[in-house]
């Protein structure tokens, strides 16, 4: 997927705690007792010598030394895509300037969206289509979360990546949310973006 700039995009979420995965294709040891980690390890565990395949990949727990635990997590993956209007953005921009800004981007996003003409629907555009895809992923239902704790970061290079704050962030976390992929991209008056989120579920 093509992003911004023509760059390739994609992105980790920046949560309060997070969880590191390696790859491993063994029959697993049993499970010591005093595992207390909460350290993942994702791949396939044939069991047995067996080679039972799965609807989705399976992450086992690490404690401390290394060792597995029998605490298996599933990992599913959960899509947003959203498609935004530039000339509504424009619109927006022209009828409540300032206000409008502060009230959906952060400082640092509508620095990423200014050029030498003024801040750019576009690319304003562009990042309100990533909120409310960030928002189709986390499934907030009642909770409240402003547009702001949803942050889009541009890099020099051209690629973008997602930063939660707040509700968003406590969300993230509450629905294991580990890892957050970001696209985006505008042509023809609008505007773009698709996430994709691993999630890690408790095996039944």
């Amino acid at each position: 997927m093509i992003g911004l700039g023509g760059a390739r995009t994609r992105s980790r979420v920046h949560l309060p705690s997070w969880r590191r995965h390696r790859r491993s294709c063994s029959t697993p040891p049993s499970p010591p007792r005093d595992c207390q980690s909460d350290n993942v390890l994702d791949g396939c565990t044939p069991a047995g010598g067996e080679d039972r395949r799965r609807s989705a990949p399976v992450c086992l727990a690490l404690d401390n030394q290394g060792n597995i635990c029998g605490r298996a997590k599933l990992v599913s993956v959960r899509v947003g895509i959203d498609l935004v209007s530039v000339e509504s953005v424009r619109n927006s921009v022209r009828s409540h300037a300032e206000q409008y800004l502060k009230r959906v981007y952060t400082q640092r996003e509508v620095d990423d969206c200014r050029t030498s003409a003024g801040v750019d629907p576009e690319r304003l555009a562009a990042r309100f289509a990533a909120k409310e895809a960030t928002l189709k992923v986390l499934r907030p239902d009642d909770v409240g979360i402003s547009w702001n704790a949803i942050e889009v970061r541009r890099h020099p290079s051209g690629w973008v990546d997602l930063e939660l704050s707040g509700p968003a962030a406590a969300l993230a976390e509450q629905a294991g949310i580990t890892e957050l992929a970001l696209s985006i991209s505008h042509e023809g008056g609008f505007a773009t973006a698709i996430v994709i989120a691993n999630v890690l579920q408790e095996s039944p």
